[in-house]
This record gives structure tokens, sequence and C-alpha cells, in this order.
């Protein structure tokens, strides 16, 4: 009788722990001057960036950026990154990107004559 109540609440338990299972997809790129971070999760379905520059110039201004993806496309400005925080932080509308294809793209400008694509992979 202990055997078979002991085997009946591991199992709720283990039922209960895969179905709170959260799975989370990590996609990771650098250039010179960018790096870009983008995570998503099976549980919010929200797709949460980060694109800090990394490079050398003291003023960052006007950046454009556009995600070109199969099922992850997200774009926007900003108009000055500031010292010392350079860093754009976003959070994307519902999605999960476990079919998206590689690489997902971004494509930066910035200072009006900057520009570079940087190719983001699943890690």
């Amino acid at each position: 009788m202990r055997i078979k109540f002991f085997a009946v609440t591991v199992l709720i338990l283990m039922l209960m722990l895969m179905g709170c299972s959260n799975r989370a997809i990590y996609f990771d790129g650098e250039s010179d001057n960018w790096k870009v971070m983008l995570t998503n999760s099976s549980e919010t379905e929200m797709a949460e960036f980060t694109i800090r520059y990394i490079g050398d110039e003291y003023a960052v201004k006007d950046v454009h950026y556009q995600f070109s993806g199969q099922e992850f496309e997200a774009n926007g400005y900003e108009e000055n990154l500031g010292n010392p925080q350079r860093d754009i932080k976003h959070a994307s509308g519902a999605k999960f990107l476990d079919l998206e294809q590689f690489p997902l793209s971004i494509h930066i400008q910035w200072n009006e004559d900057r520009a570079e694509t940087i190719s983001l992979e699943k890690l």
C-alpha cells in the first residue's frame, strides 16, 4: 500500500513539474560596435532584447534598428543613448520563436553615417 501511494505521489509531482516547465530560447550576436541579445520564453511568449553599444564613439545618437526574421520582426528608434548607459531594452509582442530560421539579423544605423548588420545565432 505504501509503495503504491509513493508511486502515485511521485507520478503526480512529475506531471506537475512537466506542466510548469518554461523553455527559453536565447539568441546572441556581436560586431565591432554592437552586442545584441534576444531572449524568448515559452511561458510569457515575450521576445525581450537588449542592443548594447560597445564601440569607441563618445556620442551615440539617432539609432535606428530593425530585426529581420521570418517569425520575428521589430524596429525602433532611440534619439540619444547617452553616457554611460548605452543600452536599448525592449519587449516585443507575444510570439514563441522556436521555429525561427537562422541566422536572424538586425540592421543598425547610428550617428547619421554609420551602419552595421549583425547576425544573431541561437545559443
